[in-house]
């Protein structure tokens, strides 16, 4: 019996560098979920969390929907998603919290004042930023799966969802405190 070409039998299997991403992607949401945990009551949170992943499968469906005739790899997909849930809302937040005590402390501006400041200003350079990070990786990494237009959509897509599914989680238990 002839053995089979190595490469052809790991020829779907992720690449060790997308694994790598994916682990260090969930420890950075597992790290943002713990400051969601540590600030309200475990009950809240499971609760938010619920709530945060109701709308995901509808949103993924219609997304993908649109990938229907050429789909982008399952792992770029999953990659793009869990940046956006974990490495994007970590950082993010990270440096949103510091420009609200450069606010408060340096420019010596009021809590109030410095938190509508922070979140016109600083917040929404720094999200999207973020976001946008993988698609400049994708495209420079993975340009011989960026097709067209549509492509970069499914892709932002994904990350925003992930982005807002993370960012929910908090909404919702602000709103149950």
């Amino acid at each position: 019996m002839a053995s089979r070409d190595p490469r052809w039998v790991l020829k779907d299997r992720p690449s060790f560098t997308l694994i790598i991403g994916l682990v260090l992607t969930g420890i950075c949401a597992m790290v943002s979920f713990s400051f969601d945990v540590i600030n309200g009551e475990p009950v809240q949170f499971f609760i938010a969390l619920v709530l945060a992943l109701a709308p995901v499968p509808l949103l993924l469906a219609a997304v993908l929907a649109l990938d229907r005739m050429e789909p982008e790899p399952r792992s770029n997909l999953i990659f793009a998603f869990a940046w956006g849930a974990g490495i994007a809302v970590l950082v993010a937040g990270a440096i949103n919290s510091l420009n609200l005590h450069y606010f408060i402390d340096t420019a010596k501006l009021s809590p109030t004042s410095a938190r509508n400041l922070a979140a016109t200003f600083g917040a929404p350079v720094v999200e999207e930023t973020m976001k946008g990070l993988v698609l400049l990786g994708l495209l420079r990494f993975r340009r011989a799966e960026l097709d067209g237009p549509t492509d970069g959509i499914i892709y932002a897509s994904m990350v925003g969802l992930g982005f807002a599914m993370s960012e929910n989680v908090s909404y919702y238990l602000s709103a149950l405190n």
